[in-house]
């Protein structure tokens, strides 16, 4: 399953998910970010502006939930789907004059 399915899948069908399928999920969604989060390090300078600080939010706030660990709430699994998310479009748009760079991500 790609990124963009998981985030999906997830954030469609997040109210009929069960008690313990919430760990199993917040396991696949933190291994995506922590795909995401190093491929950063190639698109970010191509971000400007208010782009730039969006970027920075966003990474800050993956960055700090793979340090801390994630919970297996509905709240912490929600916020770890709607982040991957947005570092997937972040990395796949990385400016609107410019293609995603390689790696395929979606």
């Amino acid at each position: 399953m790609t990124v963009r399915q998981s985030c999906q899948a997830f954030l469609s069908a997040s109210q009929g998910v069960a008690g313990q399928a919430w760990e199993g999920v917040g396991g696949l969604l933190r291994g995506h970010v922590q795909l995401l989060v190093p491929a950063f390090a190639w698109v970010e300078p191509q971000f400007r502006g208010e782009q730039w600080r969006i970027a920075q939010q966003i990474l800050t706030g993956a960055r700090q939930r793979l340090a801390e660990g994630i919970g297996t709430s509905p709240r912490d699994i929600w916020d770890l789907a709607v982040g991957c998310r947005a570092l997937l479009v972040l990395l796949e748009y990385p400016s609107p004059l410019r293609a995603a760079g390689p790696g395929g991500w979606s």
